[in-house]
């Protein structure tokens, strides 16, 4: 399941998309942005575009407060993680679903 947000700028939107269905389907993406895509937001939407198509990892070491924003960060991913799994339907136990299923 791929989930997304909004309120973004289309150049983040994309990197992201992009990033993240390379990662899934194992594509190794090029460091640079194309200069089409460049050029297309620039023109379209009058932004200038990152030139890295992605960015480097984030260094947790060089924030002020590490590590407790770290810490921070993977509190509230798990708390929206659990949050979500409390939407969704239980699975059923299927065995005790057997007399039902029976003809």
């Amino acid at each position: 399941m791929l989930l997304g947000g909004g309120g973004y700028t289309p150049d983040s939107v994309a990197r992201v998309w992009l990033a993240s269905l390379a990662g899934i389907t194992g594509i190794t993406l090029p460091k640079d942005s194309p200069s089409e895509w460049m050029d297309f937001c620039l023109q379209k939407y009058g932004i200038e575009v990152s030139p890295n198509l992605t960015d480097q990892p984030l260094d947790w070491k060089k924030l002020n407060g590490y590590p407790f924003i770290e810490e921070e960060i993977i509190e509230a991913t798990q708390q929206s993680i659990n949050y979500l799994k409390s939407l969704l339907r239980p699975v059923p136990d299927w065995k005790s679903c057997e007399p039902f299923l029976q003809a």
